[in-house]
């Protein structure tokens, strides 16, 4: 874990509460150190609070998937596709698609 650059992101966080892309990036960090409990935490609050984000969804669901949870990682890939293709992020709901074929 870089717990310097976890600290510089929650620096900048207290500077910019609203930013998208710093929440997400604290969240990269939780799942990188094996915090998985932290990061769907993490990632559920972004999504709540940024239900635009696309990238919030594939990592959430990667997270359920790890956390032998498919019926949640199927609730977030299906939610993510929705907001993708609204945002005409068609790589991202294509990703978000084989993740979820995967699961089954």
């Amino acid at each position: 874990m870089d717990t310097d650059r976890k600290k510089q992101l929650q620096a900048l966080l207290a500077d910019f509460p609203g930013d998208p892309f710093i929440r997400y990036g604290i969240a990269m960090e939780e799942t990188s150190e094996g915090n998985l409990a932290d990061a769907s935490i993490s990632f559920e609050r972004l999504i709540a609070d940024h239900a635009d984000y696309v990238p919030a969804y594939l990592q959430a669901g990667q997270i359920a998937a790890r956390m032998e949870n498919p019926s949640l990682a199927r609730k977030i890939y299906s939610q993510g596709i929705l907001v993708a293709k609204k945002a005409r992020d068609f790589k991202a709901s294509g990703e978000m698609e084989q993740f979820m074929d995967a699961l089954d």
